[in-house]
């Protein structure tokens, strides 16, 4: 039941050419083409706030509710010459830092080193 309160915000929230999609067992991933990296930080702001004020209700008990949910978000910004695989990586690890600094957050991932005054 999370995780379908989860997909129903992404797909309401997620619009356009934007594509969210299931990343593994309880991570997605949204991408955001031509999306500035403030835009991007946001949506997914926008996404984790949504998903704690959400209410999720056990299987067939309308009165018991599951309890607090939350989402850590690594958001991370394609940069020239970068591959597919360092960019989710470079998200991977800024998710990880979400959830290494209390959850329910936030946070952008350094860009590379070469690429990190642009």
């Amino acid at each position: 039941r999370v995780l379908a309160n989860v997909v129903q915000i992404m797909r309401a929230n997620v619009k356009g050419k934007d594509t969210a999609a299931r990343h593994g067992g309880e991570e997605f991933a949204v991408v955001l083409p031509n999306t500035p990296r403030g835009g991007a930080v946001g949506l997914a702001e926008a996404l984790r706030a949504l998903v704690a004020a959400s209410r999720v209700r056990r299987g067939g008990d309308r009165d018991a509710l599951i309890g607090n949910i939350s989402v850590s978000i690594g958001v991370a910004d394609h940069v020239a010459g970068e591959s597919p695989t360092d960019l989710v990586s470079r998200a991977d690890r800024a998710l990880y830092t979400a959830k290494m600094q209390g959850r329910n957050r936030v946070v952008l991932a350094p860009r590379p080193a070469a690429q990190a005054g642009q």
